[in-house]
């Protein structure tokens, strides 16, 4: 953690900067992280929804296709998002078509912590790709991760990648991958070569809140503080308690602690659980303004 006032890295549990004797308020809050099964839910695989890609569907299949897209989007009915996934999934003949929805059906099964019924969409998907295509080496990539082989999964992902240097799946899943938050892959954290592919997630798809949101998470555990809070401010706070939180963290090691208040307090009041220091700060915070 750095000093609010000299800029200086701070020996850890000091409660007194070791440079200038700047008092330490809270030494862990710029540390504090979501738990780890938010940082899943929200972080990891929201991102990897099909963005942009509806026209090549029919109308009818489109619409709910669309449908389901927005509801993940917003993280408001994951069930429902399944159901008009699967409806759309009815109205479609053509093979890539049915490709598109079956890898959305399985990033939805995903984020509603259904990992088999999302291997099992993927799998299917898996059978109406091209060999040799990026598709191909990307749902290859998403079966390997949720079967816990992270070596394969890389491979995968840098293979897609290789095939369609624009790709935005591929770029996400392998921005994803490198900031090491799912369990599998983390021993492959490297948040610098993560920023490489969220970069590029973000420059093929710069309106997507998700793709927003997984950049500046990165840009945070780069401590890229401002970078992340003009990121944050871009996508939807209204009504993701995570973003105000994460939006809240980033003020804070900014030292701009009203702001951190007001986002953190903001984030709880939504149904956030917040770490132990942030209650921390957030009830000295109110007792000294």
């Amino acid at each position: 953690m750095k000093c609010t006032n000299c800029q200086n890295e701070i020996v850890e549990n000091l409660t007194r900067c070791n440079y200038c004797g700047q008092e330490v308020k809270i030494a862990a809050v710029a540390q504090a992280k979501p738990k780890k099964n938010i940082w899943i839910s929200v972080i990891i695989l929201a991102i990897f929804i099909v963005i942009g890609i509806i026209g090549r569907l029919s109308e009818k299949g489109a619409q709910k296709n669309d449908e389901g897209i927005k509801l993940l989007d917003s993280g408001s009915n994951y069930n429902q998002a399944i159901a008009n996934f699967e409806e759309s999934l009815k109205n479609l003949k053509n093979d890539d078509e049915r490709l598109t929805v079956l890898k959305n059906m399985g990033y939805a099964y995903w984020i509603n912590n259904e990992p088999i019924k999302a291997a099992e969409s993927f799998k299917q998907a898996l059978v109406l790709a091209q060999p040799d295509s990026s598709d191909f080496y990307l749902v290859s990539g998403e079966i390997a991760l949720l079967s816990g082989d992270a070596k394969a999964a890389e491979t995968n992902y840098l293979q897609a990648a290789g095939k369609k240097s624009d790709d935005f799946q591929a770029n996400s899943s392998l921005g994803v991958f490198y900031l090491g938050i799912d369990e599998v892959a983390k021993d492959y954290a490297d948040f610098p070569k993560a920023l490489i592919y969220n970069q590029k997630a973000y420059e093929v798809n710069p309106d997507s809140d998700m793709t927003k949101e997984n950049l500046a998470n990165n840009y945070f555990v780069l401590e890229n503080y401002q970078q992340a809070v003009d990121l944050y401010l871009q996508t939807s706070l209204a009504n993701k308690s995570f973003n105000n939180y994460m939006l809240g963290l980033s003020y804070y090691g900014l030292g701009d602690e009203a702001n951190a208040y007001k986002y953190l307090k903001q984030a709880v009041a939504q149904g956030f659980e917040p770490e132990a220091e942030v209650t921390d700060f957030l009830n000295n915070y109110q007792t000294e303004n």
